[in-house]
C-alpha cells in the first residue's frame, strides 16, 4: 500500500497517465473506426427497451440488443425494460444538411448507435421485471400528468423526450445543460443530505452509503448520464482517497476522474457535460 500511495503521488505517473489516455483517445476516435455489427439485410433484433420517446409522429424507442438501435414505430404498447423482438428494416442516419448545425448522425456514432430501425412489427418476450426500471416507469406515468411533462422527463431523469425542434435548438445554443442533471443540483443534493445526517452522530455514520446508493440510483435512472457518471466516479474516487488515506490533492483526483471517464467511452470528450 505504501508503494501504491508513492507511485500516485508521483507527478510523472501522471504525465505518462496524460499521455496514454492522449494516445488512447486518438487511436479510438481518429484511427480505429467503429463499425456496426449490423448490415441493411439484418431484419429481426431481440433487445430491451431502455429509453421510449413519444413525438407527433408515433414512438422512438432506443432497443438494447448486440448493438444499439434507435427504433421508430407508429404504435407502442410496452415499457422500459420489456424484452422484446423487433422486426423492421435498417437505415443510416443522415448527416446534417445545414453547416454547423446540429449533427444527429454524428451524436448517435458517439453514443455507438449506428442505424435506425423502422419497425414494421414489434411483439413481447418477457415482460420488465427489473425494479429500477419498475421506479422509471411509475415516475414516467406520474410525470405524464403535467403539461410541462416533456421539461419535467428532461430535467428529472434525463429523458430527451422534449420535441426535437426545441432540444436541437437547446442543443445549438449550448443551453441544454438547463435541461438536465447537472453537477450544482446532484452536489447541492449531497450536500444537503449531508448536513441533515451531520446532526445525529449515529446517522453521519452511513451518510456516505446513503450518498452511493442515492448516486448509483440517479446514474441507473438516467441511463449512465455523463455528468453523473462523473460525479458518481468522482465520490468513489474521493472515498477511496479518504480511506486509504493516499493525500491526493483535487488536481490529481480531477486527472484520475478525466481518464476513468475516457476509458469508459472515448467519445466522451465530445460531450458537453465533460
Amino acid at each position: 500500500m505504501t508503494q501504491l500511495k508513492t507511485i500516485l503521488q508521483s507527478k510523472v505517473f501522471y504525465i505518462i497517465l496524460i499521455i496514454l489516455i492522449t494516445f488512447y483517445v486518438i487511436l479510438n476516435i481518429f484511427i480505429i473506426k467503429n463499425k456496426s455489427i449490423y448490415n441493411d439485410s439484418n431484419t429481426i433484433f431481440y433487445g430491451i427497451i431502455t429509453n421510449i420517446k413519444e413525438n407527433e409522429y408515433g414512438y422512438s424507442f432506443t432497443l438494447k440488443s448486440k448493438e444499439k438501435l434507435i427504433c421508430y414505430s407508429n404504435n407502442l404498447n410496452y415499457q422500459l425494460g420489456d424484452f422484446v423482438k423487433v422486426e423492421g428494416k435498417l437505415s443510416k442516419p443522415l448527416n446534417n444538411t445545414i453547416l454547423n448545425d446540429f449533427n444527429y448522425k454524428l451524436y448517435l456514432e458517439h453514443n455507438k448507435i449506428y442505424y435506425i430501425l423502422q419497425v414494421e412489427k414489434i411483439d413481447l418476450i418477457k415482460e420488465n421485471r427489473n425494479i429500477l426500471y419498475k421506479i422509471k416507469n411509475n415516475m414516467l406515468h406520474y410525470i405524464n400528468n403535467f403539461k410541462s411533462k416533456d421539461y419535467l422527463k428532461t430535467f428529472l431523469i434525463a429523458d430527451t423526450s422534449l420535441d426535437d425542434n426545441i432540444y436541437k435548438s437547446f442543443q445549438i445554443n449550448n443551453i441544454s445543460h438547463l435541461l438536465s442533471f447537472s453537477s450544482i443540483y446532484i452536489s447541492s443534493l449531497i450536500y444537503l443530505i449531508t448536513t441533515l445526517f451531520k446532526k445525529n452522530n449515529f446517522l453521519y455514520k452511513f451518510s456516505n452509503i446513503v450518498i452511493f446508493l442515492l448516486l448509483l440510483i440517479i446514474f441507473l435512472l438516467t441511463n449512465y448520464n455523463i455528468i453523473v457518471t462523473k460525479i458518481f466516479i468522482l465520490f468513489i474516487l474521493k472515498q477511496i482517497n479518504r480511506k486509504l488515506k493516499f493525500n491526493l490533492n483535487s488536481i490529481k483526483l480531477f486527472i484520475l476522474l478525466t481518464i476513468i471517464t475516457l476509458l469508459i467511452n472515448p467519445y466522451y470528450i465530445f460531450h458537453k457535460g465533460f
